[in-house]
């Protein structure tokens, strides 16, 4: 299904059974009875209340079953004539083989939806495989008509199961159905804001379940912070804390979602977008494979444990050193995207017709769900070592010194491009912190010891690293192929052109000499 316009051709197509060739006097009918409508935005209160009593006398609901032949008839829908093709524009084409094996393009028209706002054909092929796989449900939402018998909010729901129908002429698609609303109030309907993922997954108990969410306490046989299973709660703020969660979840999924598709994370996040909740869920499902201590865990509890962790050694809930530097969600992405390097995407080959003719692209399948895992041993060991800002403990130091710098040099610097390539950075930054705590973790033991008698009371492990790391631009990290992990985390393209940014050099402290006292001979008067 396509939208665009195309060449007119002459050669014989089978017709579409149940659909007649429009001639130009419906359709201009059809035009001048448009013409009429009345804006609601136009009507006096008392007019309102007219048009309510109006409906309130015609209105009527049902549940119907409606195949093939039942959305060509509600939608009108009729084919345009190509002789005609430029005196009545179609809403739709559709793209089949005529006799000589040539494909040809045929136009279609709703001339029951004239009154409606434009089609969208993304929309139209979502819902159309959402009713073909039979994923389509009665959720409340009606179809509806308005008292002239146009569609008023029903339009990619209609044409989505027309094009189902037609691939599947046995398909029964349920509808609620509500006719007689007055059409002078067809401008109020879908003026609503849309749901977002964090409101619908607000919803849903099973993500970031709120007795999964507390505060870190030391797990002895991990040998760092953890969240317990019955994790202490932050009180009357848990429910607060529990939005704030998923809305970070939601964002590392999108991180996710990038990055497993060659993106850098400032890049548009349109096909995540497209997928709308149902690839927020899906993310979720995509983990839970069993990871090396065969504990089997989901991104929700690295989320949780990187969100606990950081509010934990900060001043409140606002966040330490992850969410000032970097953000949480980056923090989330990295750890889960080092934990996957072993996952082998799948890329295939795909063949889509365009009007210059078929064209091959390459396409990345996602992740099946369970195939990926989550190391919170690990996470919970490198956000240790990576949190101090000392220069003592803190194994990224040289690094917060560096950002915070460009931050504030950054005050007068063009923002566009700060936002860009910053979070390219940073993500870079994290790649090669997580690499270099993997190569150079470093276990402390820490003892506690009664002041009086002086015996062990409490060993613990402390993490940090070996060696501190090394501060370095980023355009030679993207320029040795090392911005990204492999495996899950693809990385970009070889072709795609390095952007560099200048980042301040810390000039670190000169030690001055230390002037030494000059020896005098024993006995000898000074001065």
């Amino acid at each position: 299904m396509t939208t665009e316009n195309a060449t007119a051709t002459t050669a014989k197509l089978q017709p579409l059974p149940g659909v007649a060739a429009i001639t130009l006097e419906q359709y201009q009918t059809a035009i001048e009875d448009r013409a009429t409508q009345v804006s609601f935005w136009e009507l006096s209160p008392e007019e309102i209340q007219d048009a309510n009593e109006e409906t309130r006398g015609s209105i009527t609901v049902e549940i119907v079953q409606w195949g093939l032949a039942d959305h060509i008839r509600e939608l009108g829908i009729y084919e345009v004539p190509e002789e005609l093709a430029s005196q009545i524009p179609a809403q739709f084409a559709l793209s089949e083989k005529d006799g000589d094996g040539k494909t040809r393009r045929r136009r279609f028209l709703g001339l029951l939806n004239l009154t409606n706002r434009l089609l969208t054909e993304e929309n139209c092929l979502k819902l159309s495989k959402f009713m073909s796989e039979l994923r389509w449900a009665l959720n409340g939402e009606s179809i509806i008509f308005d008292d002239r018998g146009n569609s008023a909010s029903s339009q990619h729901r209609l044409f989505g199961g027309f094009l189902a129908c037609l691939a599947n002429p046995n398909l029964l698609i349920d509808y609620i159905v509500v006719r007689g609303i007055s059409s002078k109030v067809i401008d109020t309907i879908d003026t609503q804001t849309k749901r977002s993922n964090k409101e619908i997954g607000s919803r849903h108990s099973h993500i970031m379940p709120s007795e999964s969410i507390g505060l870190i306490e030391y797990d002895v046989d991990a040998e760092c912070y953890l969240i317990p299973e019955n994790p202490i709660s932050y009180g009357s703020m848990q429910l607060s804390i529990r939005n704030k969660l998923i809305k970070e979840y939601n964002s590392a999924c999108r991180l996710l979602h990038l990055r497993c598709m060659r993106k850098d994370v400032h890049q548009s996040s349109t096909e995540y977008s497209k997928g709308g909740p149902g690839e927020f869920f899906e993310w979720a499902e995509r983990f839970g494979k069993q990871s090396q201590d065969q504990t089997p865990c989901g991104l929700e509890s690295l989320n949780a444990l990187v969100h606990a962790f950081d509010t934990s050694t900060s001043k409140g809930t606002k966040g330490g050193v992850f969410s000032e530097y970097f953000g949480r969600p980056l923090v989330v992405a990295a750890l889960a995207l080092y934990a996957n390097q072993g996952y082998s995407p799948q890329i295939v080959e795909v063949e889509k017709q365009s009007l210059t003719g078929p064209k091959t692209s390459e396409q990345i399948l996602l992740p099946p769900p369970g195939s990926l895992m989550v190391d919170l041993t690990f996470a919970a060991r490198f956000l240790e070592a990576a949190n101090s800002q000392s220069d003592t403990g803190g194994m990224m130091f040289s690094q917060y010194k560096r950002m915070s710098a460009w931050l504030a040099k950054g005050k007068n610097a063009d923002k566009k491009l700060k936002r860009k390539v910053g979070s390219d950075y940073k993500f870079a930054v994290l790649v090669r912190a997580i690499e270099h705590f993997s190569k150079h973790a470093s276990r402390n033991v820490v003892e506690t010891r009664d002041p009086t008698t002086g015996e062990v009371v409490e060993t613990r492990v402390t993490w940090g690293a070996d060696s501190a790391f090394p501060p370095q631009n980023e355009a030679a990290w993207y320029s040795e192929g090392k911005g990204h992990f492999g495996g899950l985390d693809l990385g970009p393209p070889n072709d795609r052109g390095i952007v560099t940014i200048e980042m301040p050099t810390v000039a670190q402290p000169v030690e001055q000499p230390v002037e030494q006292p000059v020896e005098q001979p024993v006995g000898q008067p000074v001065g």
